[in-house]
Order: structure tokens, then sequence, then C-alpha cells
């Protein structure tokens, strides 16, 4: 998948030049990013987060 290191790196940070933060990863675990999650729970209906 050519250029998924450079896309992945740009959607983890807000800076101004960025896709827009949407992950947060700490070592090897990769979450949504809290106020990315609202809005997709906002925008889907999800109530039930069962992977936290």
């Amino acid at each position: 998948m050519r250029n998924f290191d450079a896309n992945f790196a740009s959607m983890k940070t807000d800076a101004g030049n960025a896709h827009g933060k949407v992950f947060r990863q700490d070592d090897m675990r990769v979450t949504i990013w809290a106020p990315a999650r609202k809005e997709v729970d906002f925008h889907f209906g999800v109530t039930d987060r069962q992977s936290q």
C-alpha cells in the first residue's frame, strides 16, 4: 500500500498540513481519537462501545 505510512502519520496529528487527526497510537495500540469517535457515534448512531 503505497503512501500508507505517510498518510497514517498525518492522521495522527492535527498539524495544519495534515488530513485531520483521526487516530491515536500508544505503542502497538491504535484507537480512534476521542473527538473523532464522538463524531462517528453521532453520525452513525453508535451507542454501544464494546471495544475501547
